[in-house]
């Protein structure tokens, strides 16, 4: 009975060393993923700015057009 304690003992701060050094592998991994994640985004969203700027300007001489008809005609 006593062997096995001593053992234990032993292994318990080897384990959690080992699980500290997995978190922080984890939250730079996580870290990583995240702003992996948040460039594509803030890429897609730059790109989709950019498309609605595009036919919102493409848009504006139909409205100017459509506006005209409306009032003149």
């Amino acid at each position: 009975m006593t062997t096995p304690h001593p053992a234990d003992n032993s292994t318990i701060p080897q384990l959690d060393g080992y699980k500290k050094t997995v978190t922080k592998g984890e939250i730079a991994f996580f870290l990583g993923l995240i702003l992996v994640v948040a460039g594509v985004s803030g890429a897609v969203m730059t790109w989709g700015v950019i498309a609605l700027a595009m036919t919102g300007l493409a848009l504006v001489p139909v409205v100017l057009i459509a506006l005209v008809l409306v009032t003149f005609g």
